[in-house]
């Protein structure tokens, strides 16, 4: 609910903004994501083996990833030739954008921003991805656990410093590791 509230209010046209609404979506924006990540990683079984957590991560967050990312591409493909959108935007780069794992890049410049949304599916994946190996690190070695943990957090950090989008929102994921492990 707060993921849908904090979007309605960025497109409500700034004028008609007003500070509480903008004090709102400021607080829902400081830590609706963080709680996503956090919770996933409070939910993270990690006791499986690796193929089979990969599987089951598959078949619950890869999936419909792309099941949403084509259907809803198909939806506004066919709505622009419906409506002669000028659309500069073509099928191949919305194919370049999912297999990508987003196209936050290419957002403003096109109609496609119902897409932006889905870039949560791939970077929760990797994140869960990385938290698993990471906690199967901890088991082992506690303190090379903790020293993987580090470094990957602050490489994501650096890639977000200097704009480094990584595939399937790699950098994300990475600098997640700070909510994604308990």
């Amino acid at each position: 609910l707060l993921v849908v509230v904090g979007h309605a209010i960025n497109y409500l046209n700034p004028e008609n903004t007003t500070a509480t609404l903008t004090l709102i979506r400021n607080l829902i924006y400081s830590f609706h994501m963080p709680l996503f990540f956090f919770l996933s990683g409070f939910l993270l079984h990690y006791s499986t083996i690796p193929r089979e957590f990969i599987q089951k991560k598959i078949k619950k967050l890869v999936i419909p990833y792309f099941v949403s990312y084509i259907l809803l591409s198909l939806f506004l493909f066919i709505s622009n030739l419906l409506i002669k959108i000028p659309d500069s935007f073509s099928g191949f780069h919305y194919f370049l954008g999912m297999l990508y794992g987003t196209i936050l890049g290419f957002v403003q410049q096109t109609h496609a921003d119902i897409l932006n949304p889905l870039w949560f599916l791939p970077a929760l994946f990797c994140a869960l991805l990385i938290g698993y190996f990471l906690l199967r690190i901890f088991d082992k070695d506690p303190l090379l656990g903790s020293l993987s943990l580090l470094v990957t957090i602050c490489i994501g950090y650096v890639c977000g410093l200097y704009s480094i989008n990584l595939p399937w929102g790699f950098d994300i994921a990475m600098v997640a590791q700070a909510f994604v492990i308990p």
